[in-house]
């Protein structure tokens, strides 16, 4: 839990079913104080060094393209800034 919420605190974990059992607050600091997990800090960094081991895919839609097909002409100059925006993300990547 603490990977896939890690800014929630134990109480986040209130009635939260792990693999069929509910566990409580306390069941989860107890887990978290184990795995040096009960500060915020403590559980994003660790969030950082699983996910930073994972290989993670983006993908996007150019919003130009989309909003021709949707035919509103007042949305074009901010499709083409979106459209300009993401290029520079990708690049950056």
């Amino acid at each position: 839990m603490p990977l896939t919420i890690p800014a929630t605190g134990p109480a986040g974990g209130t009635g939260t079913q792990v693999e069929g059992h509910t566990v409580s607050s306390v069941g989860v600091r107890g887990v978290w104080a184990r795995q040096t997990l009960l500060t915020k800090l403590q559980r994003l960094l660790r969030l950082e060094k699983v996910t930073g081991e994972r290989k993670i895919e983006v993908a996007a839609i150019n919003p130009a393209i989309s909003m021709k097909q949707v035919g509103n002409p007042t949305l074009k100059a901010i499709a083409e800034s979106v459209t300009s925006q993401f290029k520079r993300v990708i690049a950056a990547i």
